[in-house]
């Protein structure tokens, strides 16, 4: 919310919401004037940023990966009115998704979906119809702006968004006409992109998961934390204070001597001292540790839960140790299963099969 939204709360109170952070990227049309694409966060990579957040959380990816199977499913069937599988519709299909295969274009499609909340798909034109369709990576891949009748009529690709200047060689950007557009003809293709509804988002899909971001975010850093404390004994212990005549170039020397002898997996339980008299003692001051044992993985096990509801897999779908009652495991799982495949996974079929 804004600083300024006022929400009326039962009859004659009102409560400002402020300072509130949003997981949701800034994105408007206006804030590119200068160029024909609209970017998608503040400095255009949040979709990347998705990726890289995916790839340091374990629970994270665990559920892009699992979201993305269940949606890609077994196979795509295609049926008549009587309910009958069509033959010659299932050939066809294998022939148009044939550059990397039908499996690998559902799989690749959902996968997409489970990240990003949309799909890109190229369509391959020739002289007698749809030649080819094919996945194109739908996180590098940007919109383009509304025309006057609120279409979108190009799309703009680029293999590297973060590298990429405006006159740059190596990771240009291509436009590429949507789907439908009348630039589609002449260069036989074009764009079909779908994402998820939600409100105020008029070019990207949002991730299912965005409220949990956060979480996200901090399971990540804690096994970062936790790699930067065994690099360096953990928390410091104490505090060092030496009486010395040494010039600045030899103190330093010192402190990268004892970072180096004491920090670490390796690194000593014990400091030995020597000098003389006049140099003077080193002061030792105890430090109390900040973070107690076990309150990191409170902390992770909690955002870990937050990122299964927010995907709106069962936990017990992904390992986790549930309460069953006296009913047992397997038939809270095969509940939990048939509830995430009807509430979860069947809605974001549609846009696989309505394509």
């Amino acid at each position: 919310m804004e600083p300024t939204t006022a929400t009326r709360v039962g009859t004659g109170t009102i409560k400002v919401v402020q300072n509130i952070q949003g997981n949701a990227p800034l994105i408007e049309a206006v804030d590119n004037r200068t160029e024909q694409w609209v970017k998608c966060g503040k400095n255009n990579l949040f979709r990347e940023f998705l990726r890289a957040l995916a790839d340091n959380c374990a629970p994270m990816n665990s559920c892009v990966n699992t979201l993305g199977l269940y949606i890609a499913g077994k196979r795509l069937v295609f049926k008549d009115s009587k309910g009958d599988e069509v033959e010659a519709a299932k050939v066809k299909w294998a022939e148009l998704t044939m550059r990397n295969g039908e499996a690998a274009f559902r799989s690749r499609v959902a996968k997409d979906l489970a990240l990003l909340g949309d799909r890109c798909v190229d369509v391959i034109y020739s002289k007698s119809g749809i030649a080819e369709v094919a996945h194109m990576d739908a996180m590098r891949l940007r919109s383009g702006k509304k025309d006057s009748a609120g279409r979108i009529n190009e799309y703009f690709w680029c293999s590297n968004w973060e590298k990429t200047t405006k006159h740059s060689k190596d990771y240009p950007v291509i436009p590429l006409p949507a789907f439908g557009s009348e630039a589609m003809k002449p260069a036989n293709r074009g764009i079909s992109f779908a994402m998820d509804y939600h409100q105020g988002q008029d070019y990207y899909g949002m991730p299912y998961y965005l409220p949990a971001l956060t979480d996200a975010e901090v399971f990540s850093r804690i096994a970062e934390y936790n790699r930067v404390g065994i690099d360096t004994g953990f928390t410091p212990k104490f505090h060092l204070h030496l009486f010395t005549t040494k010039d600045n170039e030899d103190v330093k020397q010192l402190d990268e001597s004892i970072e180096q002898v004491f920090t670490g997996a390796d690194g000593k339980k014990y400091i030995f001292t020597y000098g003389t008299k006049e140099e003077g003692a080193p002061v030792f001051t105890p430090i109390k540790r900040g973070d107690e044992p076990g309150e990191l993985d409170k902390m992770g096990d909690r955002s870990e839960m937050v990122i299964y509801k927010a995907f709106g897999i069962p936990p017990i779908l992904m390992g986790v140790d549930v309460a069953t009652g006296m009913s047992g495991k397997g038939l809270a799982l095969e509940q939990s299963v048939t509830q995430f495949l009807r509430t979860v996974v069947e809605p974001r079929q549609k846009f696989i099969t309505d394509f």
